[in-house]
């Protein structure tokens, strides 16, 4: 499955062009198909007509894809490398902060650093508040994520918390 960016680089249809990419390198990590994940997400993190932004979001789709592969010291550089990527950039949102220190503490969490993965949680759902998401879908996997996290490492206590945050946030969204 090999698509190319091609023909216009600039602009609104080249830039989407780039997110279907990336959008695409991760469905396929997720199914298994590595290489042309890899390649896909490349293609667009090397081009350099991507936006920032665009860089980041891929970084962040390459290390899930480093995680399907099971190297977890890829899957923490490539989530670290998106958010360094995309802090310089003039006022990025904080919910897309928040998105990325989710992914930098999935790949924490995946490279066994259970303490820095608690950390990049309680900051993505900090970045969540200050952009008045709190309770979107995407805080609301994160805090998932984090109650699975207390779960695994013997503390049900903060995960029963966390998992009555998520049944408060649902109530407040119906």
């Amino acid at each position: 499955c090999r698509m190319g960016v091609g023909g216009a680089r600039k602009g609104p249809d080249a830039d989407l062009r780039r997110k279907v990419i990336c959008d695409l390198g991760l469905t396929l990590g997720n199914l298994g198909n590595i290489t042309d994940a890899r390649q896909m997400l490349e293609q667009v993190i090397n081009d350099p007509q991507s936006s920032t932004q665009q860089v980041a979001e891929c970084l962040t789709y390459r290390s899930a894809v480093a995680q399907a592969e099971g190297d977890a010291p890829a899957a923490i550089r490539y989530a670290h490398e998106g958010l360094e990527r995309l802090r310089p950039t003039p006022n990025p949102s904080a919910a897309t902060e928040g998105v990325m220190l989710g992914a930098i503490a999935d790949a924490e969490r995946f490279g066994g650093h259970i303490a820095a993965a608690e950390d990049y949680f309680r900051q993505s759902l900090l970045q969540f508040a200050r952009s008045g998401r709190e309770y979107g879908p995407d805080a609301t996997v994160i805090r998932n994520n984090l109650a699975l996290t207390y779960d695994a490492t013997g503390n049900p206590k903060h995960a029963l918390q966390v998992f009555n945050e998520i049944l408060d946030s649902a109530a407040r969204n119906q």
